[in-house]
């Protein structure tokens, strides 16, 4: 409304323009239906939130994801290389430090076999077996150089000669067990 009263409108339609009400009252029904469109269109609360943070997640986790496995290469490299490098840095080694290596490389080789089997779920599962599998061929091979390294030693030829036998049983069974093995 113009307060000059220079809108073109009569006294009485004033006065009927000011006895409308300013506000309209719908009814419930009318809403609910308005803010349930708005919602599914993602206009208003709580599904566009949704979205957006269902989609935040899933980066989120591909990216933990990503961090995890180029964590586990890395390690897996780097460890690799470290004990590539130490076996051939033994060569160069006294017979002292060599022995110092031995010692070190047997009590990872009995921690590992100690962590592997407080993870390890059951004997059934298939990574069980391929765990037993790489600390048995890890045993065959210090047995066999122990042997090499000492021919007269009675530990050692009674060691390599019963560790053979189980080898040819476990080779000589009915059902051939797939082996998984890791060569170093």
């Amino acid at each position: 409304m113009n307060p000059g009263g220079n809108d073109g409108l009569s006294q009485d339609e004033r006065a009927a323009l000011g006895d409308l009400p300013m506000e309209r009252h719908t009814s419930q029904l009318l809403e609910e239906r308005v803010v349930s469109t708005l919602k599914k269109r993602g206009l208003l609360g709580a599904p566009a939130l949704r979205t957006h943070h269902g989609l935040r997640f899933a980066v989120a986790a591909a990216v933990a994801s990503l961090l995890f496995v180029s964590g586990v290469v890395v390690g897996q490299w780097t460890g690799s290389r470290a004990v590539a490098d130490s076996f051939a840095n033994a060569h160069q080694q006294t017979v002292l430090e060599a022995a110092a290596q031995i010692q070190r490389s047997g009590s990872a080789y009995v921690s590992a076999l100690t962590a592997f089997a407080e993870v390890a779920s059951s004997s059934e599962d298939p990574d069980f077996a391929q765990g037993r599998e790489v600390a048995l061929a890890a045993l065959y091979a210090a047995a066999h150089q122990l042997a090499m390294i000492a021919p007269e030693d009675p530990v050692a030829i009674m060691l390599r000669a019963r560790l053979d036998h189980i080898e040819e049983e476990y080779l000589d069974t009915e059902e051939p067990a797939v082996r998984r093995v890791v060569w170093f």
